[in-house]
């Protein structure tokens, strides 16, 4: 997916900071949130598509500038786009409309190592400059790089609290890999701390065999 607009959010989304969703949308949509996504014509240029019938394009070249985006695709069809530069085109028209609560819903998918952390940073800014942000993926590891809240919808588990409190929660998390190879070690007399991140996860192996 990619960019979708919140009209409004339930109290529990609300929170200050950005949120993560372990989950789908669709946990949103049925806990009460009113969300959108972007319609668009696939044969509109990016440019006809982020300004419309405007002739004032200086708003659209300072939210390219924002998000890096280079104006060359500017004349490319959206059909034409790549993946992920449609995703980036979204986004951006949701900045130039002003909507301040965006959900990128499973923007990271596909995404290399090298591109999700350009969408970190980007997340950041959004997040510094007042845009409400909610995370929704089913990649733990990347929530856990920019996250402090998060909601984890599992099938009949929940849990909604902080991140660094989720392992403590009892829900089983090992289809995340990094979780799998800690319960494995452990139950062959490793006595390791649940993580999601790799260099801690060195850091406390390193600690074991000293």
């Amino acid at each position: 997916m990619e960019v979708v607009i919140a009209n409004k959010l339930t109290k529990k989304f609300n929170k200050n900071g950005i949120v993560g969703v372990y989950g789908d949308l669709i946990n949103l949509i049925n806990d009460g949130c009113d969300v959108d996504g972007i319609y668009y014509e696939d044969e509109y240029t990016v440019k006809r598509f982020l300004n419309g019938f405007k002739l004032n394009t200086k708003r659209m070249y300072s939210i390219l500038n924002y998000l890096n985006i280079s104006t060359s695709i500017l004349n490319i069809k959206l059909k034409n786009l790549s993946k992920l530069d449609l995703k980036y085109v979204l986004l951006a028209y949701a900045l130039i409309n002003k909507y301040n609560t965006l959900i990128f819903d499973y923007f990271d998918v596909n995404l290399t190592a090298k591109e999700q952390k350009e969408l970190l940073k980007i997340i950041k800014k959004l997040s510094e400059n007042d845009v409400k942000v909610i995370i929704v993926t089913n990649n733990l590891v990347f929530l856990s790089k920019i996250v402090d809240y998060i909601f984890v919808y599992k099938e009949d588990e929940y849990y909604e609290g902080k991140l660094k409190d989720l392992f403590k929660c009892g829900i089983d998390l090992d289809e995340v890999s990094i979780v799998r190879f800690v319960t494995q070690a452990n139950k062959k007399g490793a006595k390791l701390e649940y993580t999601l991140d790799s260099k801690e996860l060195l850091k406390d192996i390193y600690r074991s065999v000293v």
